[in-house]
């Protein structure tokens, strides 16, 4: 794997262990900060209530972002796979060159070299001669 990409790759694991950490975190306390709302409502201490509701409303929201967060590190993970698996300069030159030295040692059909030829040179027309008259 390419260095860059495997560096790319080590920093996106670590990055998705944290919020997975802190996920786990936020929705194991958060029950306890539900019932801490519901507390402090029954027994009248409404300012509180509100600040408990403030936090309860705070993790919501932060579980909701650091599952989308979760996402795009998905996607960039499956993206950097992708590109891990697509050939570099050098292998497409190889096989350029394999390529050519088959052409040369007589290996390929020359009826598809023809075919190749013919479909390169589209917009040529000047080699094609037609008899309308006949």
């Amino acid at each position: 794997m390419d260095p860059v990409l495997h560096a790319e790759m080590t920093q996106l694991l670590r990055d998705e262990k944290e919020y997975v950490e802190e996920r786990t975190t936020l929705v194991r306390d958060f029950p306890t900060w539900k019932k801490r709302v519901e507390l402090a409502t029954n027994k009248g201490m409404l300012e509180l209530a509100e600040e408990a509701q403030g936090r309860v409303d705070e993790m919501h929201l932060r579980i909701s972002e650091i599952d989308i967060e979760l996402e795009m590190i998905e996607d960039k993970k499956k993206h950097l796979r992708y590109e891990s698996k697509r050939p570099s300069g050098e292998e497409l030159r190889r096989s350029s060159a394999l390529l050519n030295a088959m052409k040369e040692g007589g290996l390929i059909d020359p009826l598809e070299m023809e075919i190749e030829n013919l479909t390169n040179n589209k917009g040529n027309d000047s080699d094609l001669v037609l008899d309308f008259e006949s």
